[in-house]
């Protein structure tokens, strides 16, 4: 945390009169150059605001903060501020945020402190903080929306029309099963057909 400087010298002399000569005397003098750690940890993010869906499990990582120091290499900590506690999220001395309970229900806007400190320097350790908030959003399922065709002859997938990609498409006699997925949450429709007529070939309206 300093830089030596090895070579400096001091000397004292004594100029006495009369021919005697010169007395003098000298030592050598290391100096120290000490970090008083004057500068605070930069974050490059500050003022943070992100949405987590209700379906989130324990462990999922919602945000991760970066910063730096000049004063030292030594990583930042962080944790939350005694201040602002959160029952939903934790943060890691490494700076990753993450859910830290089961998700229930939908939860309006919180904001909590995030701290980071840098390493203790001659027993100071400067800090910085920046506000988290976050809401807990419900997931909706997607919409599937579907035409009814009129089968004739036997189902093919062809006759089905969705605005959606689908996961699954499933064509049976007398109805057609279609899934759609939104990340974790899944939808599905059933569609009746009408009696199929075998006397006239395969066809849509």
């Amino acid at each position: 945390a300093y830089q030596r400087i090895t070579k400096a010298q001091v000397c004292v002399s004594d100029m006495l009169g009369m021919g005697v000569g010169v007395l003098s005397s000298c030592v050598n003098v290391t100096l120290n150059v000490i970090n008083v750690n004057d500068n605070e940890p930069v974050l490059q993010t500050r003022d943070v605001s992100v949405t987590i869906p209700v379906t989130s499990p324990i462990n999922t990582n919602v945000f991760q903060f970066e910063g730096a120091d000049v004063d030292s290499s030594v990583a930042l900590v962080y944790h939350i501020s005694s201040s602002t506690p959160s029952s939903i999220v934790s943060v890691s001395v490494s700076g990753a945020v993450f859910v830290s309970t089961t998700l229930m229900n939908p939860l309006s806007t919180e904001t909590i402190s995030i701290v980071a400190c840098d390493e203790r320097i001659l027993g100071l350790s400067r800090c910085v903080s920046s506000t988290f908030s976050y809401t807990v959003v419900a997931t909706i399922a997607p919409t599937l929306m579907a035409s009814t065709p009129a089968f004739f002859g036997e189902p093919v997938s062809s006759n089905l029309q969705v605005t959606q990609q689908l996961s699954s498409l499933s064509v049976m006699p007398t109805y057609a099963q279609i899934t759609a997925s939104f990340g974790s949450v899944f939808a599905s429709k059933q569609i009746s057909l009408p009696a199929l007529n075998t006397s006239s070939s395969s066809s849509s309206s």
